[in-house]
């Protein structure tokens, strides 16, 4: 299997997401949302949570 090659607004949204996790203003859950949706093999489904 080929690896996806990666647009460079991607890695920096990567980066960014990375960074934003390891000072605490992102939780574990959004940060691997995102991983997924760029990096892994389909699309994340949101889960259905109330408006506030």
């Amino acid at each position: 299997m080929a690896k996806k090659k990666i647009s460079p607004l991607a890695k920096a949204l990567l980066e960014t997401a990375g960074d934003m996790r390891k000072v605490g203003l992102m939780n574990r859950t959004t940060h691997k949302k995102i991983i997924l949706r760029h990096l892994g093999s389909g699309p994340v489904k949101p889960k259905n949570e109330a408006l506030r």
